[in-house]
């Protein structure tokens, strides 16, 4: 039986948290086996209202743990820590402000159960809300094929994404030079490929399985600064993602 930790990582926006992380646990389709919340320094009380949300969904998870920081240590900081906390033999990230697909857990494990060599899985949200901010993420075949009955398009992994635990181990884990919020998926994608092929696992996309953004604003100039600061660190880490690049994505482990 394959086990599966859920990374649930988060920076204020408790109203769009909140209703996203009700319809997800209500529409996995399966128990997820550990629940990890890592907080990046919410002012709001996010930890207390996971923690509620949680308990009222209590028999769709078997084990949760909860983290908090004091400030904001970035995306890749949190990425990591969610991932070493766990223990899963797959670590999934769904981000904190899209509905997935209904009975999206039991898809993952379906198509992991038919493809066992499976290195990572996602879904992918399409279209891409701003493509300029990162032109890698499309790296992907499109071409649909059928690999062990189950229809599947060959990827880089990036959006929505449930990974195998040793690919990270083998790939290395999240940049953390990228400050809050930068290049982090461009860069592990591109190694997380070349150790995928390197140990014949497959990387792909489930068709078909879109995630829905939640993120609808309802204060528009408090929404526009929120991109205005996640622009600027992503140009200020497109100017790491090219030293990186020189360097040929090197493995990256902060542990």
């Amino acid at each position: 039986m394959v086990n599966y930790d859920l990374v649930l990582l988060t920076y204020e926006r408790m109203e769009v948290v909140e209703r996203t992380l009700q319809y997800n646990l209500a529409n996995a389709g399966k128990q997820i086996d550990h629940l990890i919340h890592v907080d990046n320094g919410s002012k709001q009380d996010l930890v207390s209202m996971v923690c509620n949300v949680v308990s009222e969904h209590r028999a769709a998870v078997k084990e949760f743990t909860q983290i908090r920081f004091e400030q904001n240590k970035g995306v890749s900081y949190g990425y990591n820590t969610g991932i070493v906390a766990g223990r899963g033999d797959f670590v999934i990230f769904n981000g904190c402000d899209w509905y997935m697909p209904d009975n999206w857990l039991k898809t993952y494990d379906e198509y992991i159960e038919a493809i066992p060599n499976t290195g990572g899985a996602c879904m992918l949200q399409l279209p891409l809300k701003h493509p300029d901010m990162a032109p890698l993420r499309l790296g992907a075949s499109s071409e649909r094929k059928l690999y062990n009955g189950k229809e599947i398009e060959p990827c880089l992994l990036f959006s929505r994404r449930c990974v195998r635990r040793d690919l990270y181990r083998k790939a290395g884990y999240f940049r953390e030079d990228f400050l809050p919020y930068g290049y982090e998926d461009n860069e592990w994608h591109q190694r997380a490929w070349t150790e995928a092929n390197a140990n014949d696992w497959v990387n792909y996309n489930i068709p078909d399985c879109m995630p829905v953004d939640a993120d609808t604003p309802k204060d528009r100039e408090k929404y526009e600064k929120y991109w205005n600061w996640k622009k600027e660190c992503r140009i200020k880490g497109a100017e790491i993602m090219k030293t990186v690049e020189q360097a040929g994505f090197p493995h990256y482990s902060p542990y």
